[in-house]
C-alpha cells in the first residue's frame, strides 16, 4: 500500500483592487498556475500568489482567506 498525502496544494491569484484584496482563482496544480500567471502577466496584472495545503475531504468547499 502507498502512503497518501492527506492534504493538497492549492494556489490562490489574488489581485489588488481599489475595495482590498481579492481571490480571482484557485489552481490545483503546478502547471496550470505557471499557465495562468503567464496570462495574468500578459494582461497587464501582477497577481499575488499563495500556495496552501487543503485537506483532500475539504477541497471541494475551499474558501480562500484575505492575506
Amino acid at each position: 500500500m502507498t502512503y497518501q498525502r492527506k492534504t493538497v496544494d492549492v494556489w490562490e491569484f489574488w489581485l489588488y483592487y481599489e475595495q482590498g484584496w481579492e481571490c480571482e482563482c484557485i489552481e490545483t496544480s503546478f502547471k496550470d498556475m505557471v499557465e495562468n500567471r503567464k496570462a495574468y502577466r500578459e494582461a497587464g496584472f501582477e497577481p499575488r500568489i499563495r500556495r496552501r495545503r487543503v485537506r483532500r475531504e475539504k477541497l471541494a468547499e475551499h474558501a480562500p482567506v484575505r492575506p
